[in-house]
């Protein structure tokens, strides 16, 4: 999924709306494989360090979902 339709998505899913905004965290923080590819097309970058990127941003995304547990549940 994509952020904007992603979004769409995630609003429109029965779910409570901690799970939603958990959800809608997580895919906003990640940024998707579209911001990915951008920065690839501004940056180029070998497979090593492409790999790299993608656990960052794996990695900043679970530290975010992480943060907004906590403020939503504490």
């Amino acid at each position: 999924l994509e952020i904007t339709a992603g979004i769409q998505t995630v609003t429109q899913l029965s779910l409570t709306f901690p799970a939603k905004y958990l959800c809608l965290m997580l895919l906003c923080s990640f940024g998707g494989i579209c911001a990915l590819m951008q920065t690839l097309s501004v940056f180029p970058m070998d497979r090593l360090t492409i790999r790299q990127y993608f656990r960052a941003k794996a990695l900043t995304a679970c530290l975010c979902l992480l943060f907004t547990c906590i403020l939503l549940f504490l």
